[in-house]
């Protein structure tokens, strides 16, 4: 008796969840709670060893829009983009 492979039934394919490292140059996202826009270090950061192995290694430099603080996270980490205008209201904080 031969056995042979049955082909395997279509499934529907898993749609990957969206990562930061998906998330473009900025624009506004959510990943863990916190409201985050991944930013894009100049020329001149690039020649720093620190920068380039951030970058090299797949993590991504995030500032947070909350607090304007920048930070180094996994570029795997989940994300959401979000639509997030900024409106002039008039008045300068002095």
């Amino acid at each position: 008796m031969k056995l042979t492979q049955l082909p395997l039934l279509p499934t529907e394919e898993k749609k990957a969840k969206p990562t930061i490292s998906d998330m473009p140059y900025g624009e506004a996202f959510r990943s863990k709670g916190k409201l985050l826009m991944r930013v894009k270090p100049t020329q001149f950061l690039l020649n720093s060893t620190i920068v380039s192995d951030v970058l090299n290694r797949g993590d991504a430099f995030v500032v947070n829009i909350e607090t304007g603080t920048l930070y180094i996270t996994k570029g795997s980490n989940e994300a959401t983009l979000w639509d997030v205008r900024i409106f002039d209201q008039g008045e300068k904080k002095s």
